[in-house]
């Protein structure tokens, strides 16, 4: 990859982070009555022993007058639960809880009696998953904080957070296992991983071979996005055969509708916003498409007008709604050779993540698409040194090519390649060409794992 490229897409991505102001959102608290002050109005309860397991006593409580005291009985099994529904907006649900755990147990190395903290699946009643387990080894000097427990995974989910404890047979050497101060908040987390921007530059051609940008807006709430396609611009930039005048077509995959078109950004009916975002093309032959979209899988489409070729990028930019996440981008198009190569984009913001990135040209061949890209070579490079992270030719032979496979994202072909990595925040590049200078139509994806 030339130093001018490099140059060229870290300076679209670095104004991409500066020149855009996010949307935050208020966290909020999923759980009613966290406390136990109202009994069991917004809880439900049971226990085999027959006992009360919210319990109004503000000398045990660790705030107010109600807790949660289960088990503490031989052979007892109690539940206690709140269903409760996750929204899809947001990236981040915490739990916490305070706890206090008494035992009349000796043993230090044998769990005889325990609680569970679960999420249940309220139609089905079968555990999705067991969030954090404590025992009579876990007995405490009073009260103590939890740590925060990930519960991100059920946004846009219908849930039972459930307590289950459980004692042996003995009654002599009962555990008790007191909950207060449950709360379960929802809301945006800045340092969350998250795709902000993305990006693919390579050679526009017409017919079959234009450039055919796609994105996936995750979450459950419209987002606004600014797509936009480039070419004389790219000159300064040192890129040869810039395509002299983009034509930008805006697609909904779900129902193959055209959702806008653009020649020329200063045309478009919203250009006085275009321009606000700070995000405007620089050359008036360039074009651009601001619109607030629903979740769902898109495309964005790059020809020249009169059929004229040339160099281009596609680029999608998030403008607000920081908690919908864009989770995927893929660019099909004809890879060339030497600066004709196909250089997809992306930006991580906030902390570490793990992505799949994938270059694919034989598995076309089944969707009708010809003169497909023989036997892709993948390349990752850090846009802030330049350096080479990663390389990938036949995804088979990466050492975690079990990992991969379990991803859900592999390949199906065993000649296209995949990088699957954990990455820092900061701006790469996944540059896809033919192993032997081959050419061909192919895709580059890349999935928010």
């Amino acid at each position: 990859m030339g130093k001018g490229i490099a140059r060229l897409i870290g300076f679209l991505f670095a104004l991409a982070i500066l020149g855009v102001s996010l949307d935050a959102r208020s966290d909020a608290n999923l759980l009613t009555d966290g406390g136990f002050e109202s009994g069991t109005s917004f809880w439900t309860e049971s226990s085999t022993g027959g006992f009360p397991i919210i319990t109004q006593d503000e000398t045990q409580a660790h705030s107010g007058q109600g807790y949660a005291y289960l088990a503490d009985y031989a052979a007892a099994h109690d539940v206690l639960y709140q269903q409760v529904t996750i929204p899809g907006d947001v990236n981040a649900v915490k739990l916490r809880f305070w706890y206090n755990i008494t035992t009349l147990e000796t043993s230090s190395d044998i769990a005889f009696d325990q609680m569970a903290i679960v999420v249940v699946d309220p139609q089905t009643g079968n555990t999705l998953a067991t969030i954090a387990s404590y025992s009579n080894l876990n007995s405490t000097n009073g009260w103590l904080l939890s740590p925060e427990f990930d519960l991100s995974a059920f946004r846009g989910q219908t849930i039972r957070l459930t307590f289950v404890a459980t004692n042996n047979d003995d009654v002599d050497t009962t555990t008790a296992f007191l909950i207060d101060d449950v709360s379960l908040i929802a809301g945006f987390d800045p340092n969350a991983p998250r795709l902000v921007n993305l990006s693919t530059r390579m050679q526009v051609l017409t017919g079959d071979n234009v450039m055919i940008g796609g994105f996936v807006i995750g979450g459950s709430s419209p987002k606004k996005v600014i797509v936009l396609a480039k070419g004389p611009s790219l000159t300064q930039y040192g890129v040869a055969n810039a395509l002299p005048n983009p034509t930008l077509k805006l697609s909904r995959i779900s129902d193959g509708q055209t959702l806008a078109v653009n020649d020329d950004w200063g045309n478009a009916p919203n250009a006085g916003e275009i321009a606000q975002s700070g995000l405007a093309p620089s050359n008036a032959l360039e074009s651009a498409v601001l619109m607030t979209l629903s979740p769902g899988p898109y495309t964005a489409i790059v020809a020249g007008a009169n059929n004229t070729t040339g160099v281009g990028i596609v680029e999608v930019y998030e403008l607000d709604a920081p908690f919908t996440p864009l989770v995927n981008l893929s660019t099909r198009g004809r890879v060339g050779t030497d600066s004709d190569v196909m250089i997809g984009g992306f930006v991580i913001s906030g902390s570490a993540m793990t992505v799949v990135i994938t270059a694919k040209g034989p598995s076309l061949a089944q969707y009708g698409v010809a003169n497909t890209l023989a036997d892709p070579m993948l390349t990752l490079v850090r846009i802030s040194d330049g350096a080479v992270i990663a390389t990938n030719d036949n995804w088979q032979s990466a050492q975690n090519a079990g990992e991969m496979q379990a991803s859900g994202f592999a390949p199906t072909n065993p000649l296209e390649a995949a990088i699957l990595i954990t990455l820092n925040p900061g701006l790469y590049t996944a540059v896809v060409s033919g192993v032997n200078n081959g050419t061909g139509v192919g895709i580059v994806e890349v999935f928010a794992r």
